[in-house]
């Protein structure tokens, strides 16, 4: 334990606080251990905030057994276990959750899915300004399919998605409807 404390004017207080804790499993040539960091939020005491787990799995807001490659824990949400193909990132609160890609005005925010021949094989964005601003574009194969207009227009297509053609509420380019 690596301990770093100060005097409050009355007391020595612990203001953090970074441990190696052995996990169970120890053997010949095996030493499992966990990497703690803890930090004291205006208490007496300080509380775990980051684990570094032996398996390689991080946990933020105190999670000793991270459900995710990266596990960000605000509160207990009851699940107990992730889907193994979809575990990398696994947000968990008490109550609402979520991610935010946060840019300027004038550009773009984007979530990207990649693979080995295509580093942007799909996407998903939000342009904040250009020429469609405030417009949500939805991608497959590297090409624009679905934009949702700052309007509430939504084109779908392969060309034609501009905001300027008809009032429809639904443009439907290359293809035809069918129910």
């Amino acid at each position: 334990t690596i301990t770093f404390g100060g005097a409050d004017g009355t007391s020595l207080l612990f203001g953090a606080e970074i441990l190696a804790e052995v996990q169970s499993g120890v053997g010949n040539d095996d030493m499992p251990t966990d990497l703690i960091f803890k930090t004291n939020g205006g208490s007496t005491s300080t509380a775990e905030r980051l684990r570094i787990t032996s398996g390689g799995k991080v946990s933020i807001g105190n999670e000793s057994s991270p459900l995710g490659t990266l596990h960000v824990k605000e509160g207990d949400s009851g699940v107990t276990s992730a889907d193994t193909s979809q575990d990398t990132l696994f947000l968990e609160s008490d109550g609402n959750a979520g991610l935010t890609i946060a840019t300027p005005n004038a550009n773009t925010g984007y979530l990207t899915f990649a693979d080995p021949d295509d580093s942007n094989v799909g996407q998903i964005i939000y342009r904040h300004g250009g020429s469609y601003a405030n417009s949500m574009g939805f991608f497959t194969n590297a090409g624009e399919r679905i934009r949702i207009m700052n309007n509430g227009n939504v084109n779908i297509g392969t060309s034609e998605l501009d905001q300027t053609v008809t009032g429809r509420l639904l443009n439907v380019y290359g293809g035809q409807i069918r129910a």
